[in-house]
């Protein structure tokens, strides 16, 4: 992606995407809100509706460069430019390793710099962590976790050979990767208790493997080969016996009906966006 663009979207879709940790079995419950003014998705009938101090809000978000975060800068440019577009929540990346250089040691300045300028344009943020993985790859992990390949094990190819992508088996990544992403979360609770600029946050992005589609180092070889637990097998059911189908040979409206159906009618993609 370009570093200067910014992709707008019509309605902000987030993946949260749990860091898993060697048996691939743990499972992230939904956390009870009691303060209805912190930020937080509620049931409304069929969907899901986010809330900011009570009141349902609609997000019109945009997403930045992976790096247009890492300068202030180019991020107040970027900020400036999403809201002559009528934006009002950016998807902001947080790099794992610039909060984290040295290991047990957190500085959240650039990322009290992104919230400070978030603030300035009227704008939310929706925190991207760039943590373990970023597309797939571990570029944005930090030096000390690049460097150290015994106890950040690598993950392997079908013909043994080691790729510079951290194994979704390790242990030890996992449990470092939550401890930086729950010392944000408890520093933006801190700085951003009261303005509420910070209203969501993806756990982890991007995660997979490539050219090959998984790990096949010998621990994720034993996970692969083991039984699927009941309590992911029965998640997609569960989820899906509450959703309403509507039928399309049955269309509720214009809109709704099939692409091919609608005669005169041209539907904007969302990647057709100006290139900023």
């Amino acid at each position: 992606m370009n570093r200067r663009s910014v992709r707008l979207i019509s309605v902000l879709v987030l993946a949260l995407a749990g860091c898993a940790s060697s048996s691939f079995q743990n499972v992230i419950k939904e956390p009870q809100v009691s303060d209805s003014s912190i930020p937080q998705i509620r049931d409304v009938g069929h969907t899901k509706q986010i809330y900011i101090d009570g009141k349902p809000f609609l997000a019109l978000g945009g997403e930045l460069g992976n790096s247009n975060a890492s300068d202030l800068k180019v991020l107040d440019d970027a900020l400036a430019k999403c809201k002559r577009m009528n934006l009002n929540t950016i998807m902001l990346p947080v790099y794992w390793d610039l909060i984290e250089r040295e290991e047990g040691r957190f500085d959240f300045s650039l990322v009290q710099g992104a919230i400070d300028r978030a603030r300035a344009h009227d704008v939310r943020l929706v925190y991207l962590w760039f943590g373990t993985w970023k597309n797939g790859m571990s570029c944005y992990a930090p030096g000390w976790m690049k460097r150290d390949t015994a106890r950040f094990r690598r993950v392997k190819q079908s013909n043994g050979e080691s790729l510079e992508v951290v194994s979704p088996a390790s242990k030890a990544a996992c449990e470092a990767d939550a401890r930086a992403f729950a010392a944000l979360m408890r520093w933006t609770k801190q700085y951003d208790v009261k303005a509420h600029t910070v209203i969501l946050a993806q756990v982890e992005n991007e995660i997979g493997m490539m050219p090959e589609a998984r790990d096949h180092s010998e621990l994720s070889e034993t996970a692969y080969k083991t039984t699927v637990p009941t309590s992911l097998t029965t998640m997609p059911m569960k989820y899906s016996a509450t959703k309403p189908t509507v039928p399309m040979s049955q269309p509720t409206s214009p809109m709704d009906s099939p692409r091919s159906a609608r005669k005169g009618r041209s539907i904007p993609t969302a990647n057709a966006s100006p290139n900023l």
